[in-house]
């Protein structure tokens, strides 16, 4: 029985035999506008996806240089949060962006259409 990937999560065959984990955006999301980066999450399925296949990470925190300064330490304490926990720290990304999350952006756009 194959075991469930979260979503954007493959794996890859390497050269040697073994399997490895990827996150990776699809195109369709890059067109939009994400610029989350793709990433390889190892070779431990649990690593990578979670004993259950939901994940085994925590999602990347992203605040702006432009926020207020109330804004950048409750992110800071949100990490602390998230790794209390979870035992897992997220990572935090500064950027100038205006970020959603690709669930978001796929809502939007279809009730563009």
């Amino acid at each position: 029985m194959e075991r469930p990937l979260p979503r954007f999560v493959e794996v890859r065959r390497l050269a040697r035999g073994s399997a490895a984990f990827y996150f990776r955006i699809p195109t369709y999301y890059r067109k939009l506008g994400c610029e989350m980066a793709n990433e390889p999450l190892g070779a431990s399925y649990e690593a990578a996806c979670g004993d259950d296949g939901k994940g085994g990470r925590a999602a990347t925190l992203v605040v702006s240089d432009a926020d207020y300064a109330g804004v950048r330490r409750a992110v800071t304490d949100l990490r602390a949060d998230v790794e209390r926990v979870t035992g897992i720290a997220p990572r935090v990304s500064a950027s100038d962006a205006v970020c959603a999350t690709l669930d978001a952006q796929l809502a939007l756009t279809e009730l563009d259409a």
